[in-house]
C-alpha cells in the first residue's frame, strides 16, 4: 500500500473517496462558491481545496467523466 499525504485548505472539504463498488480510483469534488459555466471547447482550473503528497514513484491523475 501506498501512503498519501492529504492536506484540506478548509474544513469543510470533502476528502476524496470511492463512489461504487469495484471502482478503481476514487471521486474528487470541487472546493467552489458558485456556478462555473464552461463554453465549448472552453477549460478551466477547478480547485479542490486539497495538497497531497506522496512518493516520487507515483503519479496522481485526474480524468474527466
Amino acid at each position: 500500500m501506498v501512503k498519501v499525504l492529504i492536506k484540506k485548505l478548509d474544513p469543510t472539504v470533502k476528502l476524496p473517496e470511492y463512489k461504487t463498488k469495484g471502482a478503481s480510483g476514487v471521486d474528487l469534488t470541487a472546493f467552489i462558491k458558485e456556478a462555473i459555466n464552461l463554453k465549448p471547447k472552453q477549460s478551466a482550473l477547478i480547485p479542490t481545496g486539497l495538497f497531497v503528497a506522496f512518493s516520487e514513484d507515483f503519479e496522481i491523475q485526474i480524468r474527466p467523466r
